[in-house]
């Protein structure tokens, strides 16, 4: 149908260049869209990638239920806080939102 068009061979009736012009905006806004998608799944994944995220995530499950993932009893929460607030060799910057979490906990 769209060979018409491009290659010459035939000629297209008004009714398919309209269509395809008509669908154009469509395409657009939709790519668009998808476009935004896939920016807002690249910048989650460069979040968790950067190691903050499962670390605090396991800190604060381990500070809600009182256990460390082996089973283990936390004597000292704020022992446990201490990677968070103060930033080891080469490891990763905690936000103040992450801070904040842990805090509240």
């Amino acid at each position: 149908k769209y060979a018409n068009l491009r290659g010459g061979q035939g000629s297209a009736d008004m009714y398919e260049i309209q269509s395809m012009i008509n669908k154009m905006p469509k395409y657009k806004r939709e790519e668009a869209n998808l476009n935004s998608f896939l920016r807002l799944a690249e910048d989650c994944m460069k979040a968790y990638n950067s190691g903050t995220v499962e670390r605090a995530v396991k800190l604060e499950q381990d500070m809600a239920t009182g256990f460390d993932s082996t089973g283990n009893r936390i004597g000292d929460n704020m022992k446990a806080c201490v990677p968070v607030f103060v930033p080891q060799n080469n490891g990763p910057i905690f936000t103040p939102y992450q801070k904040l979490r842990v805090l509240i906990l």
